[in-house]
């Protein structure tokens, strides 16, 4: 059955809003967290026909709750159908699997419903942002000791850079060559503005060396 799930999933053609695909499905234990909610939203459907089929809508009843739930924008009538779905799974869960794996993870589906009610759709809750930052933060260290205030010099340092070439380059007397502009901006996370009006000074830079050549290449 491995080898089959394993076919089908790399025939799967993900949206591109699937930036990590998943991997083999007996490599889950290394798997991440966007890889389980890929196959869950996504791919789930793969195990139509290998699961019992009582088994697979019990799945089911969890992937389609989810997915209601992460919609932009959900009715309460829509929020209480995923309350039942949510109610079920969590019941037949000890049928199916025995009461020793419904854990406070599976007890707390229970509790998405009305936290959808109190404080909006899942994604505005979504960990993924903040798990990114924290992994950004890693990147402003080097050792093992006084690692805030490392950090801290580190975020402040990299701003300062970030803040004087900005100034540097909507300055009308700076010639900064176009690669070298380009990897700071990529480097630095410079916003979008700022690499349009990169482009539209490397334009007028350009015009400008065109002038200056081509009068002297015609007159010699």
């Amino acid at each position: 059955m491995i080898g089959i799930v394993n076919a089908r999933l790399n025939k799967i053609k993900p949206p591109y809003e699937i930036t990590r695909s998943t991997g083999d499905i007996d490599d889950i234990p290394n798997w991440k967290a966007s890889m389980f909610r890929a196959f869950g939203l996504y791919y789930f459907q793969i195990l139509e026909g290998l699961l019992v089929e009582e088994y697979f809508e019990h799945f089911s009843n969890l992937m389609y709750g989810l997915y209601g739930l992460l919609q932009e924008r959900i009715s309460v009538k829509d929020v209480k159908n995923v309350e039942v779905l949510f109610k079920k799974f969590v019941t037949d869960m000890e049928l199916l699997y025995g009461g020793e794996h419904v854990g406070i993870n599976i007890h707390f589906l229970v509790h998405l419903p009305q936290s959808v009610l109190d404080w909006g759709c899942l994604w505005t809750t979504s960990t993924f942002i903040p798990e990114w930052f924290n992994g950004h933060l890693l990147t402003l260290c080097n050792g093992t000791q006084s690692q805030a205030e490392q950090m801290a010099h580190t975020y402040l340092l990299k701003h300062a850079v970030r803040d004087e070439f900005v100034t540097l380059l909507k300055s009308t007397d700076a010639i900064i060559p176009p690669t070298v502009s380009s990897l700071l901006i990529e480097l630095l996370h410079l916003p979008l503005d700022t690499r349009e009006e990169l482009i539209e000074k490397k334009s007028l830079l350009t015009k400008e060396l065109l002038n200056f050549w081509v009068p002297q290449r015609t007159g010699s």
